[in-house]
């Protein structure tokens, strides 16, 4: 019996633990009511950094929300919502990537 993420986050909570989920554009749903829930809210926090090495230059912007009213109830126990942006070049080749 295949496992969904909500139900997965469900036994998580049951067991007493927490949980942290990667969201990307392969869930274009909740990508979507992710990313408007961060542009009709104000970050709670935000932290940008640089990162250098090789041949990759990064910037990392990352900001988390409280408020997160507007998801689905089948999500349990979500408290915050973290948005990170990574912005640079890699082998002289611009990317640009979001995750929540």
């Amino acid at each position: 019996m295949p496992c969904t993420p909500k139900k997965t986050v469900a036994q998580i909570i049951d067991s007493g633990n927490d949980y942290l989920i990667t969201v990307k554009g392969n869930q274009p749903k909740l990508f979507e009511q992710l990313q408007a829930q961060f542009e009709q809210v104000p970050a709670l926090s935000v932290d940008r950094q640089m990162a250098q090495t090789r041949d990759r230059q990064t910037q990392r912007t990352v900001r988390v929300l409280d408020c997160v009213g507007t998801l689905a109830p089948q999500w349990v126990g979500v408290q915050r919502i973290i948005r990170m942006e990574r912005v640079g070049t890699r082998a002289n080749q611009p990317f640009s990537e979001t995750m929540f």
